[in-house]
């Protein structure tokens, strides 16, 4: 089920959102285009086969939460597979560092934990949208062995 966006922002961002819990998409809708140079082009209430009505709504970014089963992995990739250009933040999260490498190595562009606040979100679509990475900094260190120096090579040696 997709409910149409009415914010469509032509010199801003536009986001289409993904969100199973009603109060928290129409929550989260209203204080997105509240928001100067963000629009909400269109909302839906679960992943499903959601590739398409993003497509139609001509979004940069997706946002989306809590996307961990293999069903919403594979929207994942349908978008990714579909629409290469798009933009997926997920919030919502848990501090899961399988997950949250599972999804890096997808594609996904921001990755939100669940306490995070409205502010943070936000945040998150406009950094995505100005080419930025924003994830929590102890998931980070997952990103770079886990915080774990490695021998250095010759080849490594010889660039310092």
């Amino acid at each position: 089920m997709v409910e149409n966006g009415n914010g469509s922002s032509p010199s801003g961002i536009n986001v289409f959102l993904i969100a199973e819990n009603r109060l928290l998409r129409e929550t989260l809708a209203r204080l997105l285009q509240k928001r100067a140079g963000i629009g909400v082009v269109g909302v839906s209430r679960g992943a499903g086969s959601a590739w398409k009505e993003i497509a139609a709504s001509r979004c940069e970014i997706v946002l989306t939460d809590c996307l961990t089963s293999n069903r919403d992995t594979s929207l994942v990739s349908e978008l990714f597979e579909h629409l290469p250009q798009i933009k997926v933040v997920l919030f919502g999260m848990d501090e899961d560092p399988d997950v949250f490498l599972k999804f890096t190595f997808l594609g996904v562009s921001g990755y939100v934990l669940k306490d995070a606040s409205a502010a943070e979100i936000i945040s998150a679509v406009r950094g995505v949208a100005k080419g930025e990475a924003p994830c929590p900094p102890k998931l980070c260190m997952t990103l770079t062995g886990r915080g774990q120096r490695f021998p250095a090579s010759k080849a490594a040696q010889n660039v310092c």
